[in-house]
């Protein structure tokens, strides 16, 4: 008797978990051995269950940390690492970094070498994984033993999708210092058998197509989020790249039509984005970003231009922030493109008021430039004049002049106008130099404005010190490199890309003196009524200053950003291509870049930027007459939705002669007017038929780029040098038309 029941109890329980497994085969979308991603397949029977909410299931294995996010809208399952047991593509720490969360690395207890390492062979091999449940998700505890480093990290699930959290604040070490965080290098990465593009926001941005074939090993793409920190250059050899930098902390992947939007929401000023494709080192196309927890930089002894005899420097503190973020959105589509996540991230910033709704009415961007330094002699001796290019009567004639021709609406923004340019001094004083007109020939040009609803925007700038005065000096109040020696700020040669010895080099005001700085604009604008501002630098650059008591990356960051709130205050600002954290600051913004940097590894270039701010403020590309004069350009205002600029002096070029100017040969506005009042109105014109509506989507179809707007409205650009048809509209060769 007491065998049947054994056997009938056993029975039913072998019934319930054939059951149990069909019932995860058909709907529980997740793991297969072969699944890398974005697959609706069986979840593996270790994978637990950690968190849930109404759009995601949140789980994670024990044996090797892996987590995976099932969107239970569309039915997908994203991965931190492939699901494979080996890779014929990768070998030596590559084999292990595709079964990591985390890829470290750190220098020993003397410096005398940086060392990476992965998360999988450090601490599931060789060191220790400690994991806490917590609300909506898990935290766990990389315990790299050898290396004596803990890096605490937490996976916690919203309704939009996965935060993953470096908890920077926890973080322990002893001997070796942390430098730097490589996290979820191979989240959702696509395998060769996947279809598919990652997204960067490379300049304009820019698309990685997966298996695009381009494998050579030094073609993988690193690059800082806002920009290069100058504190950390060397100035040894030559600079690498002119190239667009990245001014949005965001990155996509889409795989077999779903997609994910990722933005780093914390600590994007410490961050870089990284790219690979398969066949570079491993069989995976991946998209991830890396955290400098710690700066650090290979300086080379008596100013040798290799490496033979380099010294580690690290930063004395590592970074002040509390953690580090990166918010994974899923988009609840099977055929997601770049358009659905510019979109998505342009709704983000717009709920939280980063792109709040300018004026978007299309105008033309005008930049004077007042006058040069210009090296003269008297009798024998050389002494440093000022040479006019445009008086403050002048650039009023020409505003007029543009007005008269049917160009409605313009924003001039003033360069090189005031005391403190020609005496070389941080330009935080809006002192107009009498040789231009003075105090009273500048109001006049203002009160111009002001009347002929003409924003005239004077530039200032609170970061580059040429020499000391003013109030700063160059021994107390400049940023300080790694080895503690004044940052120094060459201008780099054209044709060798080498630094040029011959022009002096500036200082950067440590942020520390931001307030300082600020406090002398604001009394300047008090005492003259002026209520407008023009910054260039400050829009791009984000450094540190490694002093004592010097602010870090992220603290300089805070700092620019407190000061921006009180320029802000009561007053109209315009910047040059902002970093997207000074962005709310901003009523009209230049300079946007209509282009990537063109790296090898891309694919082809999208206006993601553009498509995240149009209709929520007006923007223009870089000076048509300085750059590029070509219709292509022309064109690619167009396409992009940009206002057009020019920069413009009244002078004759032979002006130029013997300065540091010479970029301003082809602007002297006689030469242009009639090219600037035709495209004006061109751009006018279409303005009027879009207004305030947004981009939609963007696509090319045989070298004509498809836009589609909010309200109905289609411009169709095409490259061609014969006429094209799209959509049943006929497009002229290299033309446009808004349909």
């Amino acid at each position: 008797m007491k065998k049947r029941v054994f056997s009938l109890v056993l029975s039913v329980v072998l019934l319930l978990s054939v059951f149990s497994v069909a019932y995860a085969a058909e709907g529980d979308p997740a793991d297969s051995p072969t699944n890398t991603g974005g697959e609706s397949v069986p979840v593996a029977e270790d994978f637990q269950e950690v968190a849930s909410n109404k759009n995601f299931t949140l789980y994670f294995r024990s044996s090797d940390c892996y987590v995976g996010v099932k969107d239970k809208r569309t039915g997908m399952t994203w991965y931190s690492n492939p699901i494979i047991e080996d890779d014929p593509v990768a070998s030596g720490i590559a084999v292990t970094n595709l079964k990591s969360q985390l890829l470290i690395t750190y220098t020993n207890k003397n410096k005398t070498k940086e060392t990476q390492i992965n998360s999988s062979a450090g601490c599931v091999r060789g060191g220790s994984v400690n994991t806490t449940k917590i609300t909506n998700g898990i935290r766990v505890d990389y315990v790299f033993g050898n290396e004596k480093i803990k890096i605490p990290v937490t996976y916690v699930l919203d309704e939009e999708g996965l935060n993953a959290s470096v908890l920077t604040g926890e973080v322990t070490e002893e001997n070796n210092q942390l430098l730097r965080v490589e996290l979820l290098q191979y989240f959702g990465a696509g395998s060769t058998q996947d279809n598919g593009y990652i997204f960067v926001p490379d300049g304009s941005g820019a698309v990685i197509n997966f298996n695009n074939g381009k494998t050579n090993k030094d073609l993988t793409y690193s690059k800082p989020v806002y920009g290069e920190d100058l504190s950390l250059r060397t100035n040894t050899g030559p600079i690498t790249s002119r190239a667009e930098e990245i001014t949005l902390p965001v990155f996509g992947l889409v795989n077999n039509g779903a997609g994910f939007l990722a933005e780093i929401t914390n600590g994007a000023e410490l961050a870089a984005i990284n790219a690979g494709v398969s066949g570079t080192s491993s069989s995976y196309n991946n998209v991830s970003s890396t955290l400098t927890y710690r700066s650090s930089n290979s300086l080379p002894l008596q100013d040798q231009t290799d490496n033979s005899q380099n010294v580690i420097y690290n930063a004395l503190h590592p970074t002040v922030l509390s953690e580090y973020t990166v918010k994974y959105r899923f988009l609840d589509s099977q055929n997601v493109t770049y358009s659905d996540l510019a979109n998505l991230y342009r709704e983000t910033l717009k709920k939280e008021g980063v792109t709040k709704t300018a004026d978007v009415t299309n105008r033309l961007f005008v930049e004077f430039y007042g006058g040069v330094r210009k090296k003269k002699s008297f009798i024998g001796f050389i002494y440093n004049a000022k040479e006019k290019l445009t008086t403050f009567e002048e650039a009023q004639g020409i505003l007029q002049d543009l007005k008269d021709s049917g160009v409605n609406q313009i924003t001039a923004v003033y360069e090189n106008y005031a005391d403190d340019f020609f005496s070389r001094n941080i330009q935080v004083g809006i002192n107009p130099v009498g040789t231009l007109g003075g105090k009273g020939g500048f109001t006049k040009l203002l009160e111009y404005g002001q009347q002929e609803n003409i924003g005239i925007y004077p530039a200032v700038n609170f970061t580059t010190m040429p020499t000391g005065g003013n109030g700063f000096s160059t021994f107390f109040d400049v940023s300080s490199a790694l080895n503690v020696s004044p940052v120094l700020v060459y201008r780099y040669k054209l044709n060798t890309n080498m630094k040029d010895s011959s022009v002096s080099p500036s200082y950067l005001l440590s942020a520390s003196k931001f307030g300082k700085a600020a406090d002398k604009i604001l009394d300047t604008m008090n005492k003259n009524n002026y209520n407008t501002l023009y910054f260039n630098r400050e829009a791009q650059a984000l450094y540190s200053d490694f002093a004592k008591d010097g602010y870090l990356r992220d603290q300089a960051k805070q700092e620019m950003i407190a000061q921006f709130e009180r320029l802000a205050e009561g007053h109209s600002i315009t910047l040059s291509n902002p970093n997207a954290f000074l962005m709310q600051f901003a009523d009209y913004i230049t300079d946007l870049p209509l282009s990537s940097s063109q790296n090898t590894l891309f694919d082809y270039d999208v206006p993601f930027l553009q498509m995240v701010l149009k209709g929520t403020k007006a923007y223009s590309g870089k000076s048509i007459n300085i750059n590029d004069m070509s219709q292509e350009t022309f064109l690619k205002h167009i396409e992009y939705g940009a206002d057009i600029k020019y920069s413009l002096i009244k002078a004759d070029t032979t002006k130029l002669l013997d300065t540091d100017s010479t970029f301003l040969y082809s602007a002297t506005y006689d030469t242009f007017k009639d090219q600037i009042v035709d495209r004006y109105a061109q751009v006018e014109s279409i303005g009027k038929q879009i207004g305030d509506a947004t981009i939609t989507s963007h696509q090319m179809k045989d070298q004509v780029a498809v836009v589609r707007y909010s309200n109905g409205r289609t411009i169709y650009v095409n490259y061609n040098d014969s006429e094209a048809e799209v959509d049943g509209v006929s497009i002229p060769a290299n033309s446009y038309v808004v349909a």
